[in-house]
């Protein structure tokens, strides 16, 4: 069993956040792709969903006036009619920009892995190398990330509804419920992490290794890994939710109650979107480190330092 310590993780960090400095002729380029990438696809939902949204919200405030909707039922018709049009365009272009931004992430994720992992084992490989290995092993980290998403988010939609369902309860007074659900909340944040660990290790997997079909196969193999260096794992995927929630909550909050970097909510989002997309750069190369280390525990450094 591999000892945990502060320093160990320290080393592990630092790693992590020195792979994009060592090969900078391919993370640089990878990094401006990404940051085009996010920009471009904020770009296309900012532009394509605020005048819906804009027409939803005046139709909705027209629909409240009591005067036409006593007076005017031609008008109530129409406005139904022109909210539900609305509504059916926003649920079409979030369905197209879901799934583009999916599968171009998902090419992004898997050429970071791969960068990160060449450079990591301190070899120098071309952009054309970098391509060459993400042409042989797309399909697996794309299925691996598209069901891993599907965990995530039916896992986030439970907690919501158990945390909704308590806070419900508590409203009445239930102080007990309102402290059983406070702890089910903590519950669920560490069984996230778990979870959260085993499914990154899995598309690094997906993406690193071959030999395994299946994601339920590419899952044992994670959880199998990662049972030497769990703890370490763990602490890495506690930082990585406390960043994202502490990040995200922070805009959030800052959005509604803190004046902005900037007067635009365009340039705000883009500034969100291109700093997310960074963090998730970084977290990447951690999970890469972390990878790597687990090998090594099992035995397995001469075969991952040939890769």
């Amino acid at each position: 069993m591999a000892s945990f310590s502060s320093s160990t993780m320290i080393k592990l960090l630092h790693e992590a956040l020195m792979i994009p400095t060592k090969n900078l002729n391919l993370i640089l380029p990878l990094t401006i792709f990404s940051l085009l990438s996010s920009s471009l696809l904020f770009l296309f939902n900012y532009l394509s969903i605020t005048p819906i949204l804009f027409s939803i919200s005046i139709n909705l405030h027209v629909f409240r006036s009591t005067g036409i909707i006593n007076t005017d039922t031609t008008k109530h018709a129409i406005l139904i009619s022109s909210i539900k049009q609305s509504i059916k365009q926003l649920f079409l272009f979030e369905s197209i920009f879901l799934l583009i931004s999916f599968i171009i992430f998902s090419f992004i994720h898997t050429s970071i892995l791969h960068s990160s992992s060449l450079t990591y084992l301190a070899k120098q490989p071309t952009l054309q190398d970098l391509l060459t290995k993400i042409n042989k092993s797309w399909k697996r980290p794309l299925t691996t990330q598209l069901i891993v998403s599907m965990l995530n988010l039916s896992f986030m939609f439970f907690v919501v509804f158990i945390l909704g369902l308590c806070f419900l309860i508590s409203i009445n007074g239930s102080f007990i419920i309102l402290v059983f659900g406070v702890a089910i909340a903590f519950l669920l944040l560490y069984l996230y992490i778990h979870l959260s660990l085993t499914c990154s290790m899995a598309v690094v997997i997906s993406a690193l290794e071959e030999g395994y079909r299946g994601t339920s196969s590419v899952i044992n193999r994670a959880a199998e890994l990662i049972k030497e260096r769990k703890k370490e794992g763990l602490v890495i995927s506690m930082v990585n939710a406390l960043a994202t929630f502490g990040y995200y909550g922070t805009y959030t909050y800052s959005t509604l109650y803190v004046p902005q970097i900037t007067y635009s909510p365009l340039a705000n989002g883009l500034i969100f979107v291109n700093v997310s997309t960074v963090l998730s750069m970084m977290v990447l190369s951690g999970y890469i480190v972390f990878y790597y280390e687990c090998k090594r525990s099992h035995g397995d450094e001469e075969m991952a330092m040939k890769g």
